[in-house]
């Protein structure tokens, strides 16, 4: 109400990342105790969580001296903190706590809106990823499926339904950007960081048209 009077519309807080609900396998694999939190799977660059210092891989436990639940409890709090408005967030990294500082910017309309609404294909991983088919991103992929320049990795041309890789929720147009931990640039570092697995759960990192985000497959 107040911003409404003050400036005509409403203001929402803005932080530049994508976030997803920790899961068992996500909270092991980011090194965090318990299922409290929030994993960063993208941040935007220029943005206010870019300029506070968040990285892909952070875990959120705190906003505003607040535990953090869940994306969706986060989602809020950034956008009715409103823009300008200095911010104290802790995050999990690497298995330790991290306090930093972030100043909201204002959520672009677009995001309002959004708030309120088989050439050179091999195996990836016989092991880890076990059903899975990549191939090198090229021009004619990315056209077709509406891939970002920006977006580097290894594309998933098959996965088998009755792999655990479909069942973690790998789909064919998903890109690749990196397993466990390691960026991947194209179909043969896939292969590569595959096949020998680090455990019984691989911790991978994809695009997909809804966007960045981490799952893990085992």
């Amino acid at each position: 109400m107040d911003s409404l009077v003050k400036t005509g519309h409403v203001n929402r807080g803005f932080l530049g990342v994508e976030i997803q609900n920790l899961t068992p396998g996500l909270a092991e694999a980011f090194k965090v105790n318990n299922e409290q939190g929030v994993l960063v799977s993208a941040v935007t660059p220029g943005s206010a969580a870019a300029a506070g210092g968040l990285q892909s891989g952070d875990v959120i436990v705190a906003f505003n001296g607040q535990p953090v639940q869940d994306a969706t409890q986060l989602k809020l709090r950034v956008a009715e903190a409103g823009p300008g408005v200095s911010i104290p967030v802790v995050v999990m990294r690497d298995g330790k706590k991290k306090s930093l500082t972030v100043t909201l910017n204002e959520m672009p309309n677009n995001e309002v809106a959004n708030a309120n609404a088989e050439k050179n294909q091999s195996n990836a991983g016989q092991d880890a990823l076990h059903g899975v088919a990549v191939s090198d991103l090229d021009s004619n992929s990315r056209s077709a499926l509406n891939i970002p320049a920006k977006i580097q990795g290894a594309l998933i041309t098959e996965v088998d339904p009755a792999s655990p890789s479909y069942e973690a929720g790998l789909r064919t147009g998903d890109v690749i950007l990196e397993i466990n931990h390691q960026p991947v640039k194209d179909a043969a570092d896939a292969v590569h960081d595959t096949a020998k697995p680090k455990g019984t759960e691989t911790l991978v990192k994809v695009w997909s048209p809804q966007g960045i985000h981490y799952l893990t497959v085992g």
